[in-house]
Order: C-alpha cells, then structure tokens, then sequence
C-alpha cells in the first residue's frame, strides 16, 4: 500500500513538471498577441503578415519587432431610407492595412473596427486601450 501510494504521488509530481514545461514552452515571453473583436455587422479576419498570406481567422503568436499587418473586414451596410420606406441593408468586404508597427514583447494588443456611414475605419489598440495606429484602406470589392 505504502509503495502504491509513492508511486502515485511520483507519477503526479512528473504530470505536473510536464504540464508546466509545456505551458512555459509554448508561451515564451518573447512572443504578442493580437486579438480581433468582432462586433454587431462587423467581421474581422486575419489577412496578411508581413506580405504572407494568413489561413486561420486570427493572427498567430508573432514575434516582438516590425510588423505589417492586414486585417479583413466583412461589415454590413444598413438601408438608406427611401420615400414610403427603407431599402435592403448589403455587406461589403475591405482588405485594411495597418502601417509598419513595432510590437513590444509580452504584450497584447487589439485590433477593433467600426463602419462609419459606408467607410470602414479600423485601428490597432495596446492592452489599455490606446489607440497606436489607425489602417487605411488597401481595396475593397467582391470576392475578398
């Protein structure tokens, strides 16, 4: 009973030391994050670091240092009042560009977005929530 329980206790205490180093590994001080906040008619979407072209909806961990950044940005446009009523609310898609920016280590930063009447205005905030750049538009159009 006694070499039972010293051998569960070793084997907890290994499970623990393997969790932590894998937590301690896949998060290194080094790395920041970018979190896209979607919102009511407004979906946000990685699209380009850096030139390379991105395949999930979010950015990865990235590098401290110089960055690039794209964001596409799928919104609804609501219907403009006509006489005798209002007309059928559309979505449009724009590519957004933030210009070259240098991301510190260790922290998190968040990229938010509205629609001002049909213009997408979209900018990047540090974890305080200090706006730090504002994107400009790359193009817009079906099929982005």
């Amino acid at each position: 009973m006694h070499r039972l329980c010293l051998t569960y206790r070793i084997t907890v205490l290994l499970l623990g030391l393997l969790v932590c180093s894998i937590t301690l590994a896949s998060s290194p001080g080094s790395d920041v994050t970018l979190q896209l906040h979607n919102s009511t008619g407004i979906e946000l979407r990685a699209w380009r670091i850096n030139g390379q072209a991105q395949r999930q909806l979010r950015f990865p961990p990235l590098q401290a240092g110089e960055h690039r950044l794209e964001v596409r940005m799928h919104y609804e446009i609501p219907g403009w009042r006509r006489s005798g009523g209002f007309g059928e609310s559309h979505w449009r898609t724009c590519i957004m560009q933030l210009p070259p920016v240098s991301l510190q280590a260790g922290n998190h930063y968040h990229i938010r977005a509205r629609r001002l009447g049909r213009d997408p205005q979209l900018w990047l905030e540090d974890a305080t929530g200090k706006q730090l750049q504002r994107a400009s538009i790359r193009s817009c159009g079906p099929g982005l």
